[in-house]
């Protein structure tokens, strides 16, 4: 790829990147659209759609623009964020899933235009940027600076499962060989940076809530929390 294409791709994925802080959106419409939950709507377009993409592209060997050489042939990391934050929007109170999706969303692209800068200035930025996400979604001081740190360290985390049937079940005596349809029985596991900056820090939120109380988090988890319509009306 010549450097004009490369530049060109790592600016389309920021953008992208960028851009996944809209599924916030989903906040401004009410519970119930045409008679269905809206939550239905946000599965079905972030999480079934973007897999039925992957299967077909992983299938068809078919090359994305923007697409990071790794991801090639593994699960795209645009899946794992949309699965995340829709995970996030189902499962927790707007007050941790929409700053969590917002820091991901903007974290992540922070570290990368910022990685060529020493590390002490890479992460004091990207920490400064997700402490102020925090400020906004009117978090206190101190568990504001616990989510921004919990945020960047996540960014660090992956865990990674291989599961395969064993390559004697398909090793054919008459070819003396093992069938390629092997690989169709191989599973590899691995979790993306842009899905655990959000359920890693949304669920250290919810723990602390739990265990510490109202005291410690925004006051609208103490009631009912707002959506982001109600915020700026």
């Amino acid at each position: 790829m010549a450097g004009g294409d490369l530049n060109s791709a790592v600016l389309f994925r920021r953008l992208i990147h960028l851009s996944m802080g809209l599924m916030l959106i989903y906040y401004m419409f009410p519970e119930y659209v045409f008679g269905y939950p809206t939550l239905l709507f946000l599965f079905i377009f972030f999480v079934v759609l973007p897999i039925i993409i992957e299967i077909i592209r992983l299938k068809k060997n078919i090359r994305i623009f923007g697409l990071r050489e790794h991801e090639q042939h593994h699960v795209a990391s645009y899946v794992w964020f949309t699965c995340g934050a829709v995970l996030l929007i189902a499962l927790f109170p707007q007050q941790i899933a929409a700053p969590c999706i917002l820091g991901a969303a903007i974290g992540d692209v922070v570290l990368g235009v910022t990685r060529d800068l020493r590390r002490r200035y890479t992460f004091s930025f990207t920490f400064l940027i997700l402490l102020l996400i925090f400020l906004i979604f009117m978090y206190n001081m101190i568990l504001a600076i616990v989510a921004a740190g919990i945020i960047l360290v996540s960014e660090s985390v992956e865990f990674r499962i291989k599961s395969q049937l064993k390559p004697q079940l398909f090793y054919s005596r008459s070819k003396k060989r093992v069938s390629k349809y092997r690989k169709f029985f191989e599973i590899i596991f691995k979790t993306d940076d842009d899905f655990m900056m959000q359920v890693i820090p949304a669920i250290s939120l919810a723990v602390i809530y739990f265990i510490f109380g109202w005291h410690y988090m925004p006051p609208e988890l103490i009631h009912e929390s707002p959506t982001i319509a109600l915020m700026f009306s």
